[in-house]
């Protein structure tokens, strides 16, 4: 096979000229070149010469086109030991404050940067070079400025090294909810979650993740009721002693008496989570009557009164209070709204929920979307069932990848490949479908005439499997 002569620059640059040409970029824009990556050299022929340059686009191109002057950052990858130069890490934090609004010499500012802004603005590889701490890296980047670890985002670990420090942070990150020192008992109201957000993860994992125990250690001039508190401390639910307190209570709550039990067919998943018992519910699988019958275990129930209350599901409340103990139950953290796109219709009928789901044609999206209804949902994101059909979500579908892959014209499909729609979730969706990824296109732009062998995706699939294209 004959093999270029990569050492002349005439070759080099005569190669590059004519990748640009196939690649569709403008004539004569070298800023073009800022998304050739090494995929397209490669598929092109350019190997020889990409080794030629230690496998580095950048010092590739500024050595075949010296007058231009490339900028580093630009490339979806920075060069090789890039950033092992503190002048480039510097470069790179000033322009990043450049770009945030940042004053010259205004420092202040910093405090408000975190490691997902500096992750977002391409600093992923930076910060990495400073164990993930945005606080470690301005202090290497900005030794002339007198860092107050206590004002990032998020606490250096070193800093809570002592009980004191701890105590300053813990009461930093409470007059940042506004909670004034000395209001202890607006405390009770604060979650995990809330106090993660803040910057007090680390705090909570010096006390094996309990509010309590964080609370009690550093706040010790306060008298703390563990119950008061919007979760139990941890193994606290393992205490039966703990399990029927919390329920006699809720019963003197509820208005329900030694001699009217029967009160408890009524009570709803709704009224144990505002009580604060939901991490307890969990713990019998959220399931009402599994829980009331183990605790009040020497009264004789009825299991078909509590599965037969009128209009169970008819509430909102019920629903989204059986969603919640369930995430609870499979481990999912409080919020977190992507988890569920784990949900299966197996997982909700195995945990008692078939009726609910058949309530919403057993569409495991059509009933997330109900019960949470201000998330914004991606349909094909749910596991698909045998028979299912995205029909109905192509339009949104199509959306959201025009978007992420800026198509703005139908000839735009033609350099997508499979891997690009995979990653973006999709591509397990459009293999499903009637006719693949070319049907789906068909109907989304009716009045265009396709090319079946120029689109990628189907070509790439075409090569492994010889039955049928996508």
């Amino acid at each position: 096979m004959y093999r270029k002569d990569w050492s002349s620059l005439e070759v080099q640059q005569a190669f590059l000229d004519d990748l640009s040409t196939k690649l569709g970029f403008n004539p004569g824009d070298l800023s073009a070149f800022y998304s050739l990556t090494s995929k397209a050299l490669l598929d092109h022929g350019g190997r020889g010469l990409l080794s030629r340059y230690n496998q580095s686009i950048f010092e590739m191109l500024r050595f075949v086109y010296p007058h231009f002057q490339w900028d580093p950052l630009r490339f979806d990858r920075a060069p090789r030991n890039y950033w092992s130069s503190p002048a480039n890490q510097r470069a790179f934090m000033d322009a990043l404050g450049q770009k945030l609004g940042f004053k010259e010499r205004d420092f202040e500012r910093w405090y408000t940067v975190t490691t997902k802004i500096l992750i977002e603005n391409g600093g992923n590889s930076i910060l990495k070079r400073h164990g993930q701490s945005v606080a470690a890296l301005l202090a290497a980047v900005y030794p002339e400025v007198k860092w107050d670890p206590r004002r990032f985002a998020k606490t250096p670990k070193i800093f809570l090294d002592t009980v004191a420090n701890q105590r300053a942070a813990l009461l930093d990150i409470g007059r940042e909810m506004g909670i004034e020192e000395g209001d202890w008992e607006a405390w009770y109201q604060v979650t995990s979650q809330r106090l993660i957000e803040h910057g007090g993860g680390a705090l909570l994992l010096r006390y094996e993740q309990s509010l309590y125990g964080l609370l009690s250690s550093l706040i010790p001039e306060f008298k703390w009721d563990r119950l008061k508190f919007s979760k139990a401390p941890q193994n606290y639910w393992n205490s039966f002693d703990n399990r029927k307190g919390f329920l006699d209570e809720m019963g003197r709550s509820l208005g329900i008496s030694k001699d009217n039990m029967e009160r408890w067919y009524e009570v709803t998943h709704k009224d144990v989570h505002d009580l604060g018992g939901g991490a307890l519910l969990a713990q019998f699988h959220g399931s009402l009557p599994n829980m009331i019958t183990s605790i009040y275990s020497n009264i004789k129930w009825d299991p078909i009164k509590f599965h037969k209350t009128p209009g169970k599901w008819k509430a909102m409340e019920n629903q989204r209070a059986f969603l919640e103990a369930l995430a609870c139950k499979l481990g999912w953290k409080e919020g977190d709204m992507e988890a569920f796109y784990q949900l299966t219709a197996k997982i909700l009928v195995a945990e008692g929920g078939e009726s609910l789901l058949r309530q919403y044609g057993d569409s495991v999206f059509a009933l997330v979307s109900a019960v949470y209804p201000n998330h914004e949902w991606n349909p094909w994101r749910f596991p698909l069932r045998v028979g299912q059909t995205s029909e109905d979500s192509l339009p949104l579908l199509f959306s959201h990848v025009e978007d992420s892959l800026k198509v703005k014209s139908p000839q735009d499909w033609y350099r997508i490949s499979m891997q690009d729609l995979d990653e973006l979730g999709v591509g397990r969706v459009l293999r499903a479908l009637d006719g693949g990824l070319l049907g789906a296109l068909k109907k989304r732009y009716p009045k265009e005439t396709w090319d079946e062998n120029a689109l990628t995706p189907v070509k790439k699939r075409s090569r492994k499997v010889n039955s049928t294209a996508l």
